[in-house]
């Protein structure tokens, strides 16, 4: 082969070599991509934030007598923590009356009762109380000297509560102040070594067992200067819990809900459970009882 055969041939192989890798090229585009892969596109899904439940700062009930004698309700709560999804008004023992929007509510009572607000959300829910107390008419008493119902109230005192960790012990070891009226019930700082009155397991015995029934039970705490009602919720846990399990215990004869309180249900009806950061001092629990003397008694079913 001369030289200008094997020039040709040079030629013939270097034409072949490019056709080859055009054709490589053409089949493997990603070879001239600097992307990476893509992705599975299906998202990731992300947690749904949490939503804080409401709590009841303050019910924000005011009763009215009127000329019958009845109670004019009228309620308007201030609601603290996550917004409010619904409001669930109920009148124990009253009717309710017309309501233009469900912050507002009102309620009109002939005896005893009181107005639950229940309010909630994604988050949770947060219940509240107001007792309705009409005042005492003067009756003809069947017997001499015979106390049928006294609108005053008594006062167990203790300090140094905290949650989780409220004891019936703690409750039963606490204070007592008689006769009070509303004005009195937060009045006076009491968490001191010299405390007075008579220690609460004694003075309920002696209360209970000459005829007297508790109504309703009021409870205010101060738990570290939260806005919070938890530990008024647990102490009247406690407290009604307690209660039952000494007089069934200690007290003949052997008690049940029926012997100590004047309705059957009490604990879901007759205990108000509230706060108080600024009149209490911090983990101090005051318990408001309110009590009747039934004509007979009335055994719960």
């Amino acid at each position: 082969m001369n030289d200008e055969g094997v020039g040709i041939a040079g030629w013939l192989l270097a034409d072949l070599a490019l056709v080859l890798a055009i054709v490589f090229l053409a089949f493997t585009p990603a070879a001239l991509s600097s992307d990476p892969e893509p992705l599975d596109p299906t998202p990731t899904p992300t947690a749904e934030p949490t939503v804080a439940p409401p709590v009841i700062l303050d019910i924000g009930c005011t009763a009215t007598e009127r000329a019958d004698r009845s109670m004019a309700v009228q309620c308007k709560p201030s609601v603290g923590g996550g917004a409010v999804a619904t409001y669930h008004w109920k009148a124990e023992r009253g009717s309710r009356g017309a309501s233009t929007r469900n912050q507002m509510f009102v309620a009109t009572f002939d005896e005893a009762g009181a107005v639950r607000l229940t309010v909630s959300n994604d988050g949770g829910e947060h219940t509240a109380a107001f007792p309705v107390l009409p005042s005492p008419v003067s009756v003809e008493l069947p017997e001499p000297g015979l106390v049928l119902a006294d609108f005053t109230f008594d006062q167990i005192i203790f300090c140094g509560a905290e949650l989780h960790r409220v004891t019936w012990e703690q409750i039963a070891s606490g204070r007592v102040r008689i006769d009070l009226s509303k004005e009195d019930e937060l009045k006076g700082e009491w968490c001191s070594d010299d405390q007075h009155g008579e220690p609460a397991l004694r003075y309920l015995r002696r209360k209970l067992e000459g005829g007297f029934r508790i109504a309703l039970v009021e409870t205010f705490s101060n738990l570290n200067g939260q806005l919070v009602t938890d530990l008024s919720v647990e102490v009247n846990n406690r407290f009604h819990d307690g209660l039952l399990e000494a007089a069934r215990e200690d007290w003949e004869p052997g008690a049940d809900t029926g012997d100590l309180f004047a309705d059957c249900e009490p604990r879901d009806k007759w205990f108000a459970s509230y706060f108080s950061t600024k009149a209490l001092g911090h983990g101090e629990v005051r318990i408001n009882l309110f009590f009747v003397k039934p004509s007979r008694e009335k055994p719960c079913p």
